[in-house]
């Protein structure tokens, strides 16, 4: 869209606003400015040579926006608006040339709505254009612009339908660069037949087109499905089945270059870390299908969320995500990817998400693709590993496969592979690696999110014409319960699912399930509780080829003697029999809290996981919170972490918090983490002051020291002051300084950053 049409839809935004408050009608509008901007500078001596380097970096952004909205007849909405960000960063070395860097995004959109029960419809049109230049480059410029369109109707009695229409257009004025449009057409519906049964139907209809290396993907895409449920006052049954086909159609041009993307389907995900173990010492070592470790978000097909697993842990490639805070022990995440066969396959697309800022290309202006480090190993049965030499340095984009703007890194395969396993594994940010670089941009590279993995068999396109893939999948489900006794409960449940489908993510094959879960609560006195339950369950999982029956049982004892003293014991254990090798895991842990006397309260907490042939894990806890007067806090803690790989945590903490007045505060920690390799001992001042009535204006001033030991040898200190003012209701003045002085074996660096921030709601 040239320069023209841009104008052309801000005159259409500014017309239809001439219009609504020409036509005397109440005009809702908001706008807002905000202003920052940062210098930090920088000194680093290097220990080993004696050679010295300085550094520069001043930032300046700019966002503006502004938003309208207006009914303009009962049932039909307008809204409407545009945003314009601007990013100037200006790096000055010492020694070297000054380099700047600019970024300009405007985002002009408009929209109508129609909410007309049982009519609701919807047009929007979005155009994002984004400049950037660096020192002695030419400037780029991307496009994506958006236009979407939904329609619903929900008749009374009838099923209702949904009808969507998205058409995405990304490429650069030239069209020499970038030039991909996506076409996508979707129908759904869903019908209540019959109180217990449900019926549905799902269909799309997309054309991928790449104009620059004339490639042509339409994908063509049904799924059907049923479902019937009843419930009783002692029973519940429901049963579920459905199917899907997809249609994928890939057609290109000989005469044309570049490359055609073919995707593959994994079959599960799994992920761990950060952890120390060499890479070669896989996340699968001890248990291939490890559920804890299971993590769908990886290929659920969702690019903005973080990808967590079932044990609740993500992976964070930023700095926040590696313990070491001088970066002297590398650490590592894992990503396992399973398939059902041996595709093949030669690039992934590793998805990130910052969940601080809206501009992740900043990786691009301050860190070469090597500051993270990746590798690739793949298997045959995911315990045993071998190792890919990967094509060329792991690469930062900003554009996916698919023509969509994206934050990623393409890890590129020169001869491929075909196995059923694949191990991706990365190395966070280090703390070393960020120094110099503006505050801002240190809290947002803190935490870096994977959200998603692609799996990709890549092909030039010379060797395509005209390839289709056909693929179906079906489902089928079975669950019944039967409470057959109460107090104790006594239930009954059986259950049954099968999947079938080359192409499916989840489970192929099938899993049964039958057991009785017994489950009760006795009081045997005043003061003591107890629970207790017992649940078994046999079945077989394709996917793995375990079968055999799984006993899980768990107890738990609670005394409270006296409304100020709480203490529970809860016992927990799971045994399996199957073809293979007998396993049980069990666990016990304590909790205690009692409160002495008035502000004296205490814990003490405690436990272990001890399975069965391998060696048991402990975690223990103490602590105190003590209000001796009500300005004063004091909270003291000890903890210690030992884990089954022999790695032991010590974590102990004391702070305190004094409050004279309600518009001041002053407190103190000192915390110390000692590891099984390393020691690090952090000490903090921070004084807070709201000398204006109303907390119009509020001072800060902190201190902090990080003294590193052992393979951590390190000495951290910043001191930082800070201002807020509210000059108005709506407008607000930020400003902070801080002073950085970083010891480490091999260097010294000292820095110091200014920020200034103003924001506006007009």
């Amino acid at each position: 869209m040239a320069p023209a049409c841009i104008r052309a839809v801000l005159q259409a935004i500014f017309l239809a606003i001439f219009f609504l408050i020409g036509a005397k009608r109440t005009l809702a509008y908001q706008a807002s400015m905000r202003f920052d901007y940062e210098v930090t500078t920088s000194k680093t001596t290097d220990l080993t040579t004696g050679s010295v380097s300085e550094s520069r970096l001043a930032s300046f952004d700019q966002l503006y926006t502004f938003d309208i909205s207006r009914a303009i007849y009962p049932h039909l909405m307008f809204d409407g608006g545009a945003t314009f960000i601007r990013n100037m960063d200006k790096n000055e070395p010492g020694g070297g040339p000054s380099a700047t860097s600019t970024s300009d995004s405007i985002r002009p959109y408009a929209q109508l709505s129609l909410d007309a029960r049982p009519f609701v419809a919807s047009l929007q049109f979005t155009e994002n254009r984004t400049k950037t230049g660096y020192s002695g480059s030419p400037s780029s410029t991307v496009v994506q612009d958006s236009y979407l369109a939904n329609f619903q109707w929900t008749p009374y009695g009838l099923p209702p339908l949904q009808l969507s229409y998205d058409k995405y257009h990304t490429y650069d004025p030239a069209h020499v660069q970038t030039d991909i449009v996506n076409d996508t057409l979707s129908f759904s519906t869903f019908y209540n037949l019959l109180p217990n049964l449900h019926l549905g139907y799902q269909g799309s209809y997309g054309i991928f087109t790449n104009n620059l290396s004339q490639v042509t993907n339409k994908d063509l895409s049904n799924a059907v499905q049923a479902g019937f449920s009843t419930h009783g006052s002692r029973s519940h049954m429901n049963v579920a089945f459905g199917a899907s086909t997809d249609r994928l159609t890939t057609e290109t041009t000989v005469q044309s270059s570049g490359l055609v993307y073919f995707r593959v389907i994994p079959l599960d995900a799994y992920s761990l870390g950060p952890d120390t173990v060499p890479a070669t010492a896989t996340i699968f070592q001890q248990s291939a299908y490890d559920t804890q470790n299971e993590n769908q978000g990886l290929i659920d097909g969702n690019t903005s969320a973080a990808a967590v697993s079932k044990n609740g842990g993500t992976i964070n490639i930023g700095t926040g995500g590696n313990p070491s805070p001088n970066g002297s022990l590398v650490y590592s995440y894992h990503m396992g990817i399973e398939f059902q066969n041996n595709p093949a396959a030669n690039s992934f697309f590793v998805y990130v998400n910052d969940p601080n800022s809206q501009n992740l290309g900043d990786i691009q202006n301050f860190f070469p693709d090597s500051a993270f480090s990746w590798a690739v190993y793949t298997s045959s049965d995911g315990r045993t590993w071998v190792p890919v030499t990967l094509a060329a340095q792991v690469s930062y984009q900003t554009i996916d496969p698919f023509g969509h703007p994206a934050s990623g890194f393409e890890i590129d395969l020169p001869a491929g592979i075909s196995a059923g396993w694949v191990q991706i594994v990365v190395s966070p940010l280090s703390n070393q690696a960020v120094i110099g670089v503006p505050q801002q941009l240190k809290t947002d590279l803190a935490t870096i999110s994977v959200t998603e993995v692609s799996v990709f068999d890549r092909r030039p396109v010379q060797q395509v014409q005209s390839v289709t893939q056909n693929s179906s999948a079906q489902f089928m489900s079975i669950g019944y319960s039967r409470i057959i006794l109460q107090n104790p409960d006594l239930v009954f449940s059986a259950y049954y699912t099968a999947n079938s489908g080359g192409t499916s993510r989840f489970m192929a094959g099938y899993l049964a399930s039958i057991g009785l879960n017994l489950q009760q609560t006795f009081k045997l006195s005043k003061t003591l509780t107890g629970t207790a339950s017992f649940y078994t369950q046999e079945g077989r999982n394709e996917k793995s080829g375990a079968t055999g029956i799984s006993l899980v049982y768990n107890t738990g004892l609670t005394w409270v003697p006296l409304p100020t003293l709480r203490s529970s014991v809860v016992y927990t254990g799971t045994s399996t029999f199957s073809k293979g090798p007998f396993s049980q895991a069990n666990s016990v842990f304590l909790d205690n809290t009692a409160q002495l006397y008035h502000g004296i309260n205490v814990y003490l907490n405690g436990g272990s996981n001890f399975p069965v042939g391998a060696s048991p894990s402990y975690l223990y806890s103490v602590g105190a919170g003590i209000t001796p007067y009500h300005t004063v806090n004091l909270s003291l803690g000890y903890s210690e972490n030992i884990q089954q790989n022999g790695y032991s945590t010590k974590t102990d903490n004391v702070s305190i918090t004094y409050s004279p007045f309600s518009n001041l505060f002053v407190s103190s920690s000192v915390s110390q983490v000692i590891a099984s390799t390393a020691t690090n001992t952090t000490t903090g001042y921070n004084i807070g002051w709201s000398p204006l009535q109303g907390g119009i204006l509020q001072l800060s001033f902190g201190y902090n020291q990080t003294n590193g030991y052992g393979t951590n040898e390190s000495k951290e200190r910043s001191i930082s002051t800070g201002m807020s003012l509210r000059i108005t209701p709506t407008a607000f003045l930020d400003a902070s300084y801080t002073l950085f002085r970083n010891e480490y074996p091999a260097l010294i660096n000292y820095s110091d950053s200014l920020f200034v921030e103003f924001r506006k709601q007009l």
